[in-house]
C-alpha cells in the first residue's frame, strides 16, 4: 500500500512481481481522503492533526494535499492474503490505533507486528506510543526488539509453540 502517487510508481517499476495498490490504510474504508503530503514526502499523513504538528515543531511544509482512497486493513487482508500474512507492518503517521482497533486480528492473525512507536522529531527524541505498545501485547504479542523508531511484536502463542517443536 502507498498513498503517495509518485513513490507508488517507484514500487511498481522496482517491485514487478507484488501485490501494490495507490491507496492508504485507515480504520473505515472511505474515497478521496486527504492526504497531507510533507516536504519530507515520508512523513506525509491522513492525519491533518500530525501534519500540522511537523510542520509547526519541525519546520516542515504541507507541500501538496492530495486525495486518495483509503482501505482497511481487513479489506485488504480478505481481498489478497486469504490464508493470513507474516508480517504485517505499520508506518501511518499518527493513525496506528485507529488502524489496530478496526483490524481483526482473529482468522488472519500476523505472526509478526512492525509498528512505528515513537512519534518524529528532527533528532530522535520523538515519544513512545505506550498505548499501541499496550494494546498489541494485550492482544496476545509480545515484544521481542525494538528498534526505537519501530517496535516487533510476535505472537506469543506462536513463539512458544515453536520452542516446543524442537
Amino acid at each position: 500500500m502507498e498513498p503517495n502517487p509518485s513513490r507508488y510508481q517507484e514500487l511498481v517499476r522496482v517491485r514487478p512481481r507484488d501485490v501494490c495498490l495507490n491507496v492508504g490504510v485507515a480504520g473505515t474504508r472511505s474515497e478521496k481522503v486527504p492526504l497531507y503530503m510533507l516536504r519530507s514526502d515520508t512523513l506525509s499523513t491522513f492525519s491533518k492533526a500530525e501534519a500540522d504538528r511537523i510542520a509547526n515543531d519541525f519546520g516542515e511544509e504541507i507541500a501538496q494535499v492530495v486525495n486518495v482512497d483509503v482501505l482497511t486493513t481487513n479489506d485488504i487482508l480478505a481481498t489478497y492474503f486469504k490464508t493470513g500474512l507474516n508480517l504485517l507492518s505499520i508506518d501511518v503517521e499518527g493513525l496506528e490505533m485507529e488502524i489496530l482497533r478496526a483490524t481483526d486480528f482473529g482468522e488472519n492473525r500476523p505472526q509478526v507486528i512492525c509498528i512505528a512507536t515513537l512519534s518524529y522529531s528532527n533528532d530522535g527524541t520523538g515519544t513512545k506510543n505506550d498505548e499501541v505498545i499496550a494494546h498489541i501485547k494485550a492482544m496476545g504479542y509480545m515484544v521481542f526488539a525494538d528498534t526505537r523508531i519501530n517496535t516487533i511484536f510476535v505472537d506469543e502463542a506462536r513463539w512458544r509453540a515453536r520452542a516446543n517443536v524442537r
